[in-house]
């Protein structure tokens, strides 16, 4: 529940910050990712006073593909503001769809998938720990998403066609891969929509 609702912290301040301002957006995406790595070097090498702290903070968010070092808030950081590194806006309401990639694959799609597989999900993938029913619920959601996100995009919008497959081939990857999920899906998600 903790990652699932920073996924949805990260996500409307992303979302707001390039409605509105998406170059100090940019900026503050940037030093947070500088501000977490920071922070989980002073948590790894457990520097005093600063260790304890940042244990009880960021360890609630360790996943099952960390290890002794903490990468999953920093992947997920990343991953909702990559399009943005990859491609800064300069003026507030000119964002397109493949600046929402990462809203749409991290914040939207993994989270439903996550929760929609945990409630109601019970056969899984062939060799993974996902479920139908989760990739059933990503894909909805990532169209679903796409299209409520449509009016407040500049021209051109990717059809609502194009929007579905884009959809399921996200669905797909995210189904099939065990890390970097985070990082990948929104990579995958901008160069689609470009």
């Amino acid at each position: 529940m903790h990652r699932k609702f920073f996924h949805l912290v990260i996500g409307l301040i992303y979302l707001s910050g390039i409605y509105y301002e998406p170059r100090f957006t940019w900026l503050c995406g940037y030093l947070w990712l500088c501000i977490f790595v920071c922070f989980e070097v002073l948590r790894y090498f457990q520097v005093p006073p600063w260790s304890t702290g940042l244990d009880s903070l960021f360890l609630i968010f360790k996943d099952k593909q960390d290890g002794k070092v903490l990468m999953t808030p920093m992947y997920l950081l990343f991953g909702v503001f990559c399009p943005l590194f990859l491609d800064p806006l300069t003026q507030p309401r000119t964002f397109q769809m493949r600046h929402l990639a990462g809203i749409l694959t991290v914040v939207v799609g993994d989270s439903m998938a996550a929760i929609g597989g945990y409630l109601y999900g019970q056969q899984k993938w062939p060799g993974r720990n996902k479920t139908y029913v989760g990739s059933m619920f990503m894909a909805a959601s990532v169209f679903l998403c796409s299209t409520a996100l449509a009016p407040l995009c500049a021209q051109p919008i990717p059809s609502l066609a194009y929007r579905a497959a884009c959809s399921i081939v996200l669905t797909f990857i995210e189904a099939y891969i065990e890390n970097f999920d985070n990082v990948l899906l929104p990579l995958v998600g901008y160069v689609m929509l470009l």
